[in-house]
């Protein structure tokens, strides 16, 4: 079964959503068709490599751990690590293309 780690901050407060729900449903789907890990970005990179793919959502401002971000970008790109962000940092790392990817795939 494929491999996905799907980074995100559980415990970030936003106005008006709570984000952390929106990350256990989607995660509770994609359980029932990948091995899933949740995993606080600051916490990614022992995971990094032993996973096929990595997911980057709802983690407030990369700018509250720029460092740990910087890094973990660098690592994507040295490391050819697959994603489904973009990491322009635009509106939701600019969409939710791996949903319909996901999809698109039929996976969901």
């Amino acid at each position: 079964m494929k491999k996905i780690l799907y980074l995100t901050d559980l415990y970030y407060h936003a106005k008006g959503r709570n984000y952390y729900e929106e990350d256990l449903f989607l995660s509770g789907i994609l359980k029932d068709h990948f091995d899933i890990v949740l995993c606080n970005p600051k916490n990614s990179s022992s995971f990094e490599n032993d996973v096929d793919l990595i997911i980057f959502r709802n983690t407030g401002s990369v700018l509250n751990f720029k460092e740990v971000y910087d890094s973990f970008r660098e690592r994507v790109k040295t490391n050819n690590l697959k994603t489904f962000n973009d990491f322009t940092g635009k509106a939701d790392m600019c969409g939710k293309q791996y949903l319909l990817d996901l999809t698109l795939d039929g996976y969901l």
